[in-house]
């Protein structure tokens, strides 16, 4: 079944004339009548009325004596699917995931990463389109984009050219350092080894929307243990690690607060970590 079946039925006159313009146009009303005639019995009048339907809803526009699809329609089919797939994509074990949210809870590491990247390129928490963001990480390696395919790798460059971000970290051991450099590389502003993070959890900022990601307190220490004293990157088989760590059962929890001025007084205490030459240096 197509989209046209969902909204006239699959055997309506305005769906076979609706279909008849997506492969050829501008057509007159007798050559539309021809083409639907050779799929269904109709008569003139009837493909007639339908004609002059489709018209008044906007669905078709004409020139001169010919019909063609109207492009605004067209577009607007394209936003609607876009809204319904990300409507149905932004949920997770039956939490809905929009600007009503207030707490999600996931069972791994990288359901949440999937979440966040989702959520933070398609703009549901900046609804005001500040396309401003801050993260604040006790650990960059909590966000570890080793087990990323090329879809989430465009994503974080996508959400990079398309805000200003910054990233700061407490922590400088040699994962940090690594984790640090991939993401800046990406286009995000990067600094590490600032008192920021709380160590009970991180927090994300996009636009008015405040993000508070709390791990699990096994997950931090398993993850000190394996990944802190780690001093040479190259040794050491990492997508291993991170795939084991990710996919672990545990608990993490995200809680959500809507708050333009806390929001922004994150925003700006974030950016008091970079010098004035720094910001203008990676916005220019």
């Amino acid at each position: 079944m197509n989209f046209s079946d969902i909204i006239w039925g699959d055997k309506s006159t305005k769906k076979s004339i609706v279909e008849t313009l997506t492969t050829t146009w501008p057509l007159s009303l007798q050559k539309i009548y021809n083409e639907v005639r050779r799929k269904k019995s109709v008569s003139y009048q009837a493909v007639h009325k339908a004609i002059s339907e489709l018209l008044q809803s906007e669905i078709l526009v004409k020139t001169g004596r010919e019909y063609a699809l109207n492009k605004t329609w067209i577009s607007s089919l394209k936003d609607y699917s876009a809204r319904l797939d990300l409507s149905y994509h932004l949920t997770t074990k039956g939490q809905k995931i929009d600007l009503t949210s207030t707490q999600f809870e996931f069972e791994t590491m990288w359901e949440m990463y999937i979440m966040m990247l989702d959520t933070i390129e398609a703009g549901v928490f900046d609804s005001t389109n500040k396309a401003l963001g801050a993260c604040q990480f006790f650990h960059f390696y909590f966000w570890c984009p080793l087990l990323f395919s090329k879809k989430e790798y465009d994503q974080m460059k996508n959400i990079a050219s398309n805000n200003k971000c910054y990233m700061v970290g407490n922590q400088q051991t040699a994962l940090d350092l690594w984790i640090a450099a991939f993401y800046k590389e990406l286009g995000w502003k990067i600094k590490t080894g600032v008192k920021c993070a709380n160590p009970a959890f991180d927090t994300v900022v996009h636009g008015d929307t405040i993000l508070q990601i709390f791990f699990e307190e096994e997950l931090r220490q398993e993850m000190e243990k394996k990944l802190s004293s780690i001093k040479n990157i190259s040794e050491t088989s990492l997508h291993t690690v991170f795939a084991e760590v990710c996919n672990r059962k545990t608990k993490i929890v995200v809680l959500v607060h809507k708050n333009a001025k806390v929001a922004e007084e994150i925003h700006k205490q974030t950016r008091a970590f970079f010098t004035s030459e720094e910001r203008y240096a990676e916005h220019r």
